[in-house]
């Protein structure tokens, strides 16, 4: 089966079953961080809330 064929919970666990394979091997890759929504500034509840 072609790579491409491979629906997402297939092609999530190759993609785990490579990420095991490759830390036994003693790789290591940085973790993924995700973004922060920026569309505003406000940092907290309160100021969205006096904000609205």
């Amino acid at each position: 089966m072609s790579e491409a064929n491979l629906n997402r919970y297939e092609r999530r666990r190759k993609q785990r079953e490579l990420k095991e394979q490759q830390k036994k091997q003693g790789k290591q890759y940085p973790p993924t961080v995700t973004l922060p929504n920026r569309k505003r500034n406000l940092k907290t509840v309160d100021e969205e809330k006096e904000a609205v």
